[in-house]
């Protein structure tokens, strides 16, 4: 994927995440999904909406850890979700199993044209840290 089609997708990440902030109003019911740790978080009330939407979910033990760096799987599900892509290709990346959580929105984001890895055929779902410019490239 070039650069400027990676613009384009981070672009519409940001759009579609300020209209959402913009279009709905923050006093939603509360979301079916208890999070216990974002009460005093600053964006918490961006984070319910979310939720409330089905785009984000936390996790198991009811945490959204918000102020954690997000992994390349969960970027790859934001994106999936917020998009709508639900289309689906093979993978060959030798780090995804079909057991991974992630699996499917791997398939989603390489079917997308979003994604396409690394040369040592890995896509590194699980890596949290903040992203490269190199990665973003990869990515």
């Amino acid at each position: 994927m070039n650069g400027k089609k990676i613009k384009y997708v981070a672009s519409l990440i940001i759009l579609v995440t300020m209209l959402v902030g913009i279009i709905v109003p923050s006093g939603i019911a509360a979301p079916s999904t208890v999070l216990n740790d974002i009460s005093d978080h600053w964006a918490k009330d961006k984070i319910r909406q979310m939720v409330n939407k089905g785009i984000v979910s936390g996790y198991g033990d009811g945490t959204f850890k918000p102020d954690n760096n997000i992994t390349r799987a969960e970027f790859m599900a934001l994106v999936n979700r917020s998009f709508g892509f639900n289309k689906k290709a093979a993978t060959n990346f030798t780090d995804v199993q079909r057991t991974d959580w992630f699996y499917d929105e791997v398939v989603k984001a390489i079917a997308a044209g979003y994604i396409s890895g690394y040369p040592d055929g890995t896509v590194k779902a699980q890596q949290g840290n903040k992203p490269s410019r190199g990665c973003r490239g990869t990515l």
